[in-house]
């Protein structure tokens, strides 16, 4: 999916703004990877992708739930077309910083030389620091 000059995208995503905010509940890590998981291809920030960011976020940060290295490997793909075009923009940087701190409360933390690698914008592998896959996921 592509918001690239398709204003349908940004429609839906405004939608699904309001749907998030209507949680009572924070979502899941599952639930919020796979969010996360969906924007991948967008890569224009507009008013409803940041309306989107902004609730996940809220939602995100409101879960004390361990997630797991493939939510995690799940959130960052979905972030990496963002993070190509509009990575200095403060709610982008908001979900990253935020997956960032639910990468350190996951059951990596303290494991050093953790690396994550991206394969055609869909996959992705992460590694120990002695290139071991820990995780891969589609």
């Amino acid at each position: 999916m592509e918001n690239e000059d398709n204003h349908i995208v940004d429609e839906c995503l405004g939608c699904f703004t309001e749907l998030i905010d209507q949680l009572t509940e924070p979502l899941s890590p599952r639930d919020a990877a796979s969010a996360l998981f969906g924007l991948q291809g967008i890569n224009v920030l507009t008013d409803e992708v940041k309306g989107v960011l902004l609730a996940l976020t809220e939602k995100m940060a409101a879960s004390e739930e361990q997630w797991s290295p493939k939510d995690i490997g799940y959130a960052l793909v979905g972030m990496s077309g963002l993070q190509q075009t509009a990575g200095g923009s403060p709610e982008v940087v908001g979900v990253i910083s935020l997956i960032n701190i639910k990468l350190g409360q996951s059951e990596l933390r303290g494991e050093s030389g953790v690396t994550f690698k991206l394969f055609g914008g869909k996959g992705f592998k992460i590694f120990d620091a002695y290139g071991n896959v820990i995780t891969k996921g589609r």
